[in-house]
């Protein structure tokens, strides 16, 4: 529901030729913060050494929290 307020809000910026500034509040600035520490998770997992299934495991049970 955020993404169709936030780009009704764009798309009403835009059309009145209005500057358009991001939009940051906690549930986005939480979310990204989300992706990147998934992010770093997989850039530092070993595919040839590590287990595959719990490593996925633990990247979506983190998401839940």
């Amino acid at each position: 529901m955020e993404i169709i307020k936030r780009a009704a809000l764009i798309l009403d910026a835009v059309s009145a030729n209005k500057l358009v500034t991001r939009l940051c509040n906690t549930q986005m600035l939480a979310k990204d913060q989300q992706y990147k520490d998934m992010l770093n998770k997989l850039l530092a997992f070993d595919a040839h050494k590590g287990n595959l299934n719990l490593f996925f495991q633990s990247m979506f049970s983190s998401e839940e929290q």
